[in-house]
Parts: structure tokens; C-alpha cells; sequence
């Protein structure tokens, strides 16, 4: 399905715009699966380069660093990283909310 431009932006974009929504669930509390389920659907969500602005206006990027999925210990959790990984860099591809995000965490 979001491999259709068309129909990842009907969900991103309003009046559907489910991103707010799953980036509610990227906290440290949330069960491993339903943040392997959540960073997934962001993940190929992210691969239309239309999308990325409003997946960044979400703090998509900003719940991927605090959800702790890389202090995850379980055998599971690489299985999570990996689309976590590929989420990111769409996301700081073509600006999908990054500037802002880095402006923030500016360490230099």
C-alpha cells in the first residue's frame, strides 16, 4: 500500500494525518512489538520524500531518540533497530524534520 504516493500522503497529510498519532506511542513505556509495528509503518510511511516534512513536523525523529529502542537488551529488539535505523535516514534525507531536530541537539 505505500508504495502508492497517493495513498501514503492521504495518510499523512490532513484530515487523515495519522503521524501525530503513531508518534505517540514511540515512549520508553511502550511495548516492544507495538514499537516494531510503529516504527515500521513510519518507516515506509518516510519513503515518499513528500512525506518526510510532515512526518518531521510529528517529531517523529524526536520519539525515535527518547523511545530507548537502542537500550532495548532483548533478542527481539535488533529486529526493531534495523527499521528504526533506515527511519532515521530517510528522515534526514531531503530535510524530513532534521534541521530542526539538530538545531535543538546542537552540541558545537
Amino acid at each position: 500500500m505505500m508504495r502508492l504516493e497517493l495513498n501514503s500522503a492521504a495518510l499523512v497529510k490532513p484530515p487523515i494525518s495519522i503521524s501525530p498519532y503513531l508518534a505517540h506511542f514511540l515512549k520508553p513505556n511502550t511495548d516492544l512489538k507495538v514499537k516494531h509495528a510503529v516504527i515500521s509503518l513510519l518507516k515506509h510511511l518516510s519513503q515518499v520524500p513528500s512525506n518526510r516534512p510532515a512526518l518531521g513536523e510529528a517529531h517523529v525523529l524526536e520519539g525515535l531518540r527518547t523511545c530507548e529502542i537502542f537500550a532495548e537488551k532483548s533478542d527481539f529488539s535488533e529486529i526493531v533497530q534495523m527499521p528504526a535505523i533506515n527511519l532515521a535516514k530517510h528522515l534526514c534525507t531531503n530535510n524530513g524534520g532534521f534541521e530542526s531536530f539538530a538545531n535543538k541537539y546542537r552540541t558545537f
